[in-house]
């Protein structure tokens, strides 16, 4: 088996980090796992109380990890910089590798799961990655009792329209072909030909206000919205649990990405037993149930929805680029 590294970026989140590492160091294969901490320095006086503590956690705490990597920062980098930066640091001895911020709790299965999953679509080039978190949603799954001998837990499924990048895991060649494809062009081009569009327009105006924005921002951002659309426009997929392996506990106002939400993500439910070798097929119903789910946290008002719709106009006109 090839256990791929796990990359943390962490700043002075120390409670969250606390938990992050506490749950790593629970995982079946944490004996088997190099772990890679980019620590960054503060760029505030507010957040060197918490540095101070993750600095001392680190120094203090034996893990239980095959090696711990921690790249202190002697300047801040901020987010980007820094997660690049482990990410060129680990490619150098291996082929993949799983990220996580330092905000999420994880089951005890979730690299065992990563690990395996991935060792499945390392040679499929219409798979991105494997996810560990899923949502907290009905996937219908009563129709597959036949294949999964009444046991609807365990199991997987692709899927193509969805990315939570609350920890995932994919190989550096993948992640290549996205970047050197996923371009303003690409969004533009795939807008103006309809690639896909009667899927787009059956998950929501969320996700067409996603695709629209970025068609009309050249400054690409590469994050998990990014990841989704270019799957949706390829028709790559990934590999997402039918029962979440992650905790997102950043609601809480202490992140960049996640503030505060209308669901309560800090409480969901994991999942601690074994899981499956199926893996179902990519199903749009699937992907519609996934973005009600994401659209009931969202809200567009009228004008915001207005703008979108004159975006979408004049781009398939070739208007805007």
């Amino acid at each position: 088996m090839y256990y791929a590294p796990v990359i943390i970026p962490t700043l002075c989140r120390f409670d969250h980090f606390r938990e992050c590492m506490e749950s790593l160091s629970g995982n079946t294969w944490a004996k088997n796992t190099e772990i890679y901490i980019g620590l960054d320095y503060p760029s505030k006086e507010e957040h060197r109380e918490g540095y101070e503590k993750i600095c001392m956690y680190l120094e203090e705490t034996s893990f239980p990890f095959l090696k711990v990597n921690v790249l202190k920062r002697e300047s801040n980098y901020g987010v980007s910089r820094n997660v690049e930066d482990l990410r060129s640091v680990v490619r150098e001895k291996y082929d993949r590798f799983i990220f996580t911020e330092d905000d999420n709790v994880f089951s005890d299965r979730f690299l065992e799961y990563i690990d395996t999953m991935l060792e499945r679509i390392k040679d499929r080039d219409d798979v991105f990655g494997v996810c560990g978190y899923s949502y907290p949603i009905n996937y219908n799954v009563d129709e597959l009792d036949d294949v999964t001998d009444g046991q609807n837990s365990g199991y997987s499924f692709m899927v193509k329209t969805a990315f939570p990048a609350w920890g995932y895991g994919t190989f550096f060649d993948k992640r290549d072909k996205f970047l050197s494809e996923y371009t303003h062009e690409f969004l533009v081009c795939s807008i103006k030909n309809g690639v896909n569009g009667e899927l787009i327009k059956k998950l929501g105006k969320i996700y067409t206000g996603w695709y629209v924005n970025r068609a009309c921002d050249k400054n690409i951002t590469y994050n998990d919205i990014d990841i989704q659309l270019y799957e949706t426009i390829t028709n790559k997929m990934s590999i997402m649990p039918h029962k979440s392996l992650v905790r997102n506990m950043g609601w809480d106002g202490s992140g960049i990405n996640c503030q505060t939400g209308r669901y309560d993500f800090s409480s969901q439910e994991l999942y601690y037993e074994e899981f499956s070798d199926s893996i179902f097929p990519q199903d749009d119903n699937r992907e519609k149930e996934i973005w009600k789910f994401i659209s009931g946290l969202n809200s567009l008002d009228k004008i915001t929805e207005l703008k979108i719709k004159i975006k979408h106009v004049l781009i398939k006109l070739g208007i805007k680029r």
